[in-house]
């Protein structure tokens, strides 16, 4: 028996773009790409290549830049594409599908998913996520057919907590025949539907640690935030006031750009004259900050370029961003910031107690929500001023190994 690992690739909305900009297994999270993340997740279980399956107007170079990442990498855009790869697979193997848009916190959750599989092997085995409440509490109001309240209902998690997110991962048996007929589907919560309606036996395994939701921008920016203060902390005492990470070669970081807080560069990045990175902040492959720009607590997805004098705050800045006015960009909603705040205490929760790093981390989340809450009610405060800093010199872009004053 073995296990083959197959990913169900999107587009979200807030990605934009097509090819490798638009597609969310190659969006940077952290100091690689959500893909290597799972990819690190799947070593311990499973030593096959996974297969990636994307039907949104994938081309040759969406296969070019997935293997770019993964050279063993199965490509398929198509069902029959996706029927011909599993139709190679043994009765006795089990696909582990995996859908990023409902993103684990933590791995430990594929792990208990293949200790299900291997106690009932003829079962499918649905990893569940639970939604997340505020205080852990849930009213609802139950009324009677003349309208009238009968009782309201207080759900508690997770003694009487009944509320799906999403299902992250699914063990399924090739047996059962899914996939086989060339049906790809939309998310797994379908897929879940789909057994249940085809008579075949599944069960449902909770995820504990949370999960993110990676279809909306809020989560996409709590992710990279976690995971950026634990790259550049791990560096060295796992503060998370550790310069920027470089990640590969190829940076072009101008002598006068200042980069301030835990940011990732990833490889091809240029940095030009005057512009300013605040993090936790990402940048992507190839990406271009242009001068005067400001990049604060935000994603700059691969590909992208941030025009001069423009700021990215609190946001994903995908490739085609520079052609629409900044502030055509909705702002995150009360529930999403909300969510955002939560999930990062969860997160910081978990880092913690495994890391001990509780006074910086706190410190860290309530130095940055104050500067989020103080910008949005005095916008005017944190405008750019129209001259470079004093302490700014001027001249061509240098390679980052080269640049006198560039950061280490």
């Amino acid at each position: 028996m073995r296990i083959r690992p197959l990913f169900l690739d999107s587009r979200p909305g807030y990605l934009g773009g097509r090819g490798r900009s638009g597609s969310l297994l190659l969006v940077p999270l952290g100091p690689r790409t959500l893909f290597e993340h799972l990819r690190a997740w799947l070593e311990p279980l499973t030593p096959d290549p996974p297969l990636v399956v994307s039907a949104h107007e994938a081309d040759d170079e969406y296969g070019r830049w997935i293997r770019a990442v993964c050279p063993t990498a199965n490509v398929a855009t198509t069902p029959d594409e996706v029927a011909d790869v599993v139709a190679g697979y043994e009765l006795s193997d089990a696909l582990l599908i995996i859908d990023p848009r409902c993103l684990p916190v933590r791995a430990r959750g594929l792990s208990s998913l293949l200790q299900h599989h291997s106690v009932e092997p003829r079962v499918a085995h649905h990893l569940v996520a639970f939604k997340c409440a505020v205080a852990g509490t849930k009213e609802r109001v139950s009324f009677d057919a003349a309208g009238h309240i009968r009782r309201i209902l207080r759900h508690y998690e997770p003694s009487t907590w009944s509320f799906i997110k999403g299902v992250p991962a699914t063990l399924v048996p090739i047996a059962s025949g899914i996939l086989a007929d060339g049906v790809i589907p939309e998310s797994l919560a379908d897929l879940r539907q789909q057994m249940v309606a085809r008579g075949l036996p599944s069960r449902d395994v909770a995820l504990k640690g949370g999960a993110l939701d990676l279809t909306e921008e809020a989560g996409l920016l709590v992710a990279n935030e976690h995971l950026v203060r634990q790259a550049t902390g791990s560096r060295k005492t796992r503060s998370t006031s550790a310069g920027p990470l470089y990640v590969g070669e190829g940076h072009l970081i101008h002598k006068t750009a200042r980069l301030a807080g835990p940011v990732v560069i990833h490889p091809g990045v240029h940095v030009d004259e005057n512009a300013m990175i605040v993090g936790p902040a990402v940048i992507g492959a190839g990406a271009r900050i242009s001068a005067r720009a400001v990049v604060a607590h935000a994603v700059v997805v691969p590909g992208s370029a941030v025009p001069c004098d423009q700021t990215v705050s609190n946001r994903v800045w995908p490739e085609n961003a520079g052609d629409r006015n900044c502030f055509e960009h909705e702002p995150l909603s009360y529930d999403h910031r909300l969510a955002r705040v939560i999930e990062e205490a969860r997160s910081d929760e978990h880092d913690d107690k495994t890391e001990g790093s509780r006074s910086a981390n706190a410190t860290q989340v309530r130095f940055k929500r104050a500067i989020d809450v103080t910008a949005d009610a005095h916008p005017s405060r944190f405008a750019r001023p129209s001259t470079a800093p004093s302490s700014g010199r001027s001249g061509p872009n240098m390679p980052r190994s080269q640049a006198p004053d560039a950061h280490p």
